[in-house]
């Protein structure tokens, strides 16, 4: 993705130390990251930053990865996209966890 954007394509990393002993399943974070991509900052002219940071809390990991573009909030109107769906049988899947009682 940097080759393509160039330099209309900027990256931040923060990455907790701790969250490397944590197993994620493959290429679900890239997921997430390519989704914000090309759905945040590609249309963006100007380009845009995406960032990604861990953090270990009480045992627990939590990854935020967000990008500085804008989705119109009518073209979901409330409904989930393909990617909240994937990521809940991922999941789900893996680690037998609901994100519904994570508030996700």
């Amino acid at each position: 993705e940097m080759i393509k954007f160039e330099e209309r394509l900027r990256t931040n990393f923060d990455i907790d130390p701790e969250s490397r002993k944590f197993a994620v399943p493959p290429l679900m974070i890239q997921t997430i990251v390519e989704n914000g991509i090309k759905h945040g900052i590609s249309k963006l002219q100007q380009g845009g930053e995406i960032s990604v940071q861990t953090k270990v809390e009480d045992s627990t990991l939590k990854i935020k990865i967000r990008n500085n573009g804008q989705l119109p909030h009518q073209k979901l109107n409330g409904r989930k996209g393909f990617l909240d769906y994937n990521l809940e049988n991922r999941f789900q899947y893996h680690y037998a966890i609901d994100l519904h009682s994570y508030g996700i």
